[in-house]
């Protein structure tokens, strides 16, 4: 009766029509009645029901209230005290206090260093070999947690919907990744994802064959190309996305030649001028919005504070009271969404900053780029990390339009903040196909 009465009397009393009228007695113990077929006919039963229905679902509002009122009373003291014993796998409690599990712990880090690297989650469950404490739903739910971060995030349960309860608590658990670390894996995570569903099928997550896989596209006509790797008996191609409704030859080029001539430019390219663009258009208007944002949670905050102590007037009317508590309600609900709001902007801009950084920083890229091995896997890896973390796309025109008799193919960058560099460097399209293996 107590699951049943909090769908609110008037579905619960459906439910139990149902179910009675599929041949299964109810009885309500503590009323001392049993609902059979056509008991709805009966007034005094239905009466009695209707009363306990009501009586029930004020009971679940009181205990799911105290439940609240103790765990916003746990959350005010998290800061200092333990809130509960249940603790991510990587931790444990010992003497009241929340401690790492040190080997853990580093398979944990080793996880988000893998899973920024772009390798799927059954390759990182292989590569460590079973050092991880849970399995394939476990490790992409831990790269999604805040508790890396060392944050606690309570829940409550709005409907049928699972949602945050106020703003993260920072500082409750040991952090073991740092932000950036968090950022870059779930950026690689959320790469994987397919209509709304994680892709754990990738075979090759971990060799990174193509370096700008994702990235490479054919701009010679309208509409545009993407360019797809093949790997024939041994022969690596770039080619263009073939339709058979799309009249337009594909093109065509070797992999290695090109990933070869492109790397050498990429170490030579003057980056001096590329991180000299300014600030992106996307992250000035996230900035513009956080900035509404935060004086919109200001607004709504001076509001409680006001509605709170107008409540404390021993003169007020019980009406006045009631409109007065059901302000406040509404002002901290809308206070708790706009504040899950900011931290997900905040998280946004961050991404973004992070990703405009990596424009002022290449020495990373060039170490990598000298010290290219193609049998290295993890530096393949690396280097494709580094790569798209500076390119949105990298574009090939084949149109020869710039230069018809030398047959070049020009390559265009636009970068992670959104600036371009047409024409940044040229291949021939003969050395580009020459010498196939």
């Amino acid at each position: 009766m107590d699951r049943i009465s909090r769908q609110g009397p008037k579905i619960a009393r459906k439910i139990l029509e149902q179910i009675v009228d599929n041949g299964v007695e109810v009885h309500i113990v503590n009323i001392s009645t049993k609902l059979t077929f056509g008991w709805e006919n009966d007034p005094t039963k239905s009466i009695i029901v209707d009363i306990e229905l009501g009586r029930a679902l004020k009971e679940s509002e009181y205990k799911s209230e105290r439940i609240g009122s103790a765990w916003k009373a746990k959350r005010a003291n998290a800061a200092s005290k333990l809130v509960t014993r249940n603790v991510p796998l990587w931790l444990e409690v010992k003497d009241g206090q929340i401690v790492e599990k040190q080997e853990v712990v580093a398979a944990v880090r080793e996880a988000f260093r893998l899973a920024s690297l772009g390798l799927g989650c059954k390759s990182i469950i292989s590569r460590l070999n079973g050092s991880l404490p849970g399995g394939l739903s476990w490790l992409l739910r831990t790269f999604q947690s805040r508790a890396v971060l060392g944050e606690l995030q309570t829940f409550k349960r709005v409907g049928n919907k699972r949602v945050p309860d106020g703003e993260p608590v920072a500082d409750y658990y040991p952090q073991i990744v740092s932000r950036q670390e968090w950022q870059e894996a779930r950026e690689q995570v959320e790469r994987k994802c397919k209509n709304g569903r994680y892709r754990s099928g990738d075979r090759s997550s971990n060799v990174a064959k193509n370096l700008f896989s994702g990235l490479i596209c054919d701009v010679t006509n309208q509409p545009v190309r993407s360019m797809t790797y093949m790997d024939v008996r041994g022969c690596r191609y770039l080619n263009s996305q073939f339709s058979p409704s799309d009249p337009r030859k594909p093109n065509r080029i070797r992999y290695d030649l090109f990933e070869e001539n492109l790397l050498d430019y990429l170490l030579q390219m003057d980056w001096v001028s590329v991180t000299g663009k300014s600030e992106s258009a996307e992250l000035k208007a996230m900035s513009a919005e956080l900035d509404g944002l935060l004086s919109e949670i200001d607004k709504t905050d001076r509001l409680i504070q006001i509605k709170t102590a107008a409540m404390e007037d021993p003169e007020l009317d019980p009406d006045t009271i009631k409109v007065l508590a059901s302000q406040i309600a509404k002002a901290e609900t809308k206070f708790a969404a706009l504040s899950n709001k900011r931290i997900e902007l905040s998280d946004k801009i961050n991404a973004v900053r992070v990703k405009a950084g990596a424009l002022y920083n290449v020495e990373t890229l060039k170490t990598l780029i000298a010290q290219h091995d193609p049998e290295s896997n993890d530096v393949r890896l690396q280097l494709r990390n580094e790569i798209r973390k500076r390119f949105q796309r990298i574009e090939l025109d084949f149109s020869f339009r710039i230069a018809p008799e030398s047959k070049l193919v020009f390559v265009n960058f636009v970068f992670v903040d959104g600036s371009r560099l047409d024409a940044g460097c040229a291949f021939s399209l003969s050395v580009l196909r020459k010498n196939r293996y």
